[in-house]
């Protein structure tokens, strides 16, 4: 009986014990993909913002090229 007893009452502890785990693992996996997804967001952020400046130091660049030609 007290066997039987024991064997319930681990399995009863094994069962209450996966709703607490699961979630952990779902949330790790939740955090990882938000840092992923932080992590792509900040590099085309990154990349945009460099195309940017880029295209406005060529305007600026056009710009003084037009005006050093006329002596302006």
């Amino acid at each position: 009986m007290n066997a039987t007893l024991a064997d319930e009452l681990v399995v009863l502890v094994l069962v209450s014990l996966v709703p607490s785990v699961v979630p952990i693992h779902v949330m790790l996996l939740g955090l990882f993909r938000s840092n992923i997804q932080a992590l792509i967001f900040a590099t085309l952020a990154v990349a945009y913002i460099g195309e940017s400046m880029e295209a406005l130091r060529n305007i600026c660049a056009y710009r003084d090229n037009l005006l050093n030609e006329h002596n302006i």
